[in-house]
């Protein structure tokens, strides 16, 4: 479980969205928790959309360190 929320703050801090892996692991999250789906899917949207949202800054950021 812990390699799909890595896969997915990976895919987020490039402002990327995949509709099917989010609800794969809002699926799993809800499993996991017992919490009802649309109570996850809502706190994690809205994060998600943060993260992706300031991508460009934080790539843009990385980017301008030596490699």
């Amino acid at each position: 479980f812990e390699d799909l929320l890595v896969a997915l703050a990976d895919t987020v801090w490039k402002a990327c969205r995949d509709e099917d892996f989010e609800r794969h692991v809002i699926d799993r999250l809800a499993a996991e928790t017992g919490q009802d789906t649309w109570e996850i899917f809502a706190a994690l949207d809205e994060e998600l959309r943060r993260r992706a949202d300031d991508a460009d800054t934080r790539l843009a950021f990385q980017s301008s360190w030596p490699i």
